[in-house]
């Protein structure tokens, strides 16, 4: 068998960019991926070990971030054995690439390693000679900024205002320094035109035939009320402080109101931000990548 046909799909996000959903999918549908010969590993919860994880991030970011107890994630989860989970994880990693599977991992936690630690993932999933192909969904600037702040702000409890702008380029340069032309990105927008949708376009994208599959559709979006409300909350009682919970954090319940989206004042702030962020993706990816009119309506 040669390595093409032994290759690793990386998925690496970027967030926001219907990464749930596919994972969801992937998850449910681990049988029929077996199927056609790829193997979407079952990673056990490091505190509720009935369950398999769906997302990736958390076992891989884990194995080579050189602080894991650190993680954010970790903190979530109340993982207090970190070395004994790590452990787990490596058996399980180790098992798919030592089969003779395509293995097909989705982690957007992924893009936000260094370069050290992107390069000891990257060795690691290269054992066995294994090829790499990495893939990564790319959202325009500001609909990246408004979805990835909310996210932040309400799924990550941190301490934000809605102008600490976010960007992708510099997780982008860091791949495709990491990656080279293993690395392929692709437009959210356009795979958002597919007729079945974002997922499905996703699973074409890794040689996946999902006709077969129950898709999951996920939206754990918050809506502009709840992001403000949280924004103002976290301000002083961020979820993780030091390392550690905190036990004063409040969570705002969701509700289905319109997605978080910047003021006119708001967004005059970013602008001389979002011009650069625009200028790069038009630069180094193209313009199908870059914001469009009507996108600040």
């Amino acid at each position: 068998m040669d390595r093409h046909q032994r290759r690793v799909i990386l998925h690496v996000g970027l967030h926001k960019t219907a990464t749930t959903s596919l994972q969801a999918t992937c998850l449910a549908n681990r049988s029929a991926l077996a199927q056609q010969g790829i193997c979407y590993p079952g990673f056990r919860h490091p505190v509720h070990n009935e369950r398999m994880m769906a997302n990736h991030s958390v076992p891989l970011v884990s194995i080579v971030h050189p602080k894991p107890h650190e993680y954010h994630m970790n903190i979530r989860m109340g993982v207090l054995d970190i070395n004994a989970a790590i452990s787990s994880y490596k058996v399980v990693l180790n098992e798919a690439l030592q089969s003779p599977s395509v293995v097909l991992l989705s982690a957007e936690g992924v893009s936000r390693l260094d370069k050290q630690a992107l390069y000891r993932l990257m060795e690691l999933l290269q054992q066995f000679d294994r090829e790499i192909s990495v893939k990564a969904c790319v959202r325009a600037p500001y609909s990246f900024h408004c979805s990835a702040l909310s996210q932040r702000v309400v799924g990550a409890g941190e301490a934000l205002l809605p102008t600490d702008f976010q960007r992708q380029s510099e997780r982008l340069r860091v791949l495709q320094d990491v990656f080279g032309s293993a690395l392929q990105c692709v437009p959210f927008r356009i795979l958002c035109k597919h007729k079945s949708g974002p997922v499905v376009a996703l699973l074409e994208l890794m040689r996946v035939d999902s006709r077969s599959f129950f898709i999951e559709r996920r939206n754990d979006g918050a809506s502009n009320r709840v992001t403000r409300l949280q924004i103002a909350l976290n301000q002083k009682n961020p979820l993780i402080v030091d390392h550690k919970l905190n036990p004063s954090y409040h969570s705002v319940p969701r509700d289905s109101g319109s997605k978080f989206c910047l003021s006119s004042d708001e967004l005059d702030l970013i602008q001389a931000e979002l011009q650069k962020e625009n200028d790069w993706m038009r630069s180094a990816l193209g313009d199908s990548f870059c914001d469009q009119p009507g996108d600040f309506l």
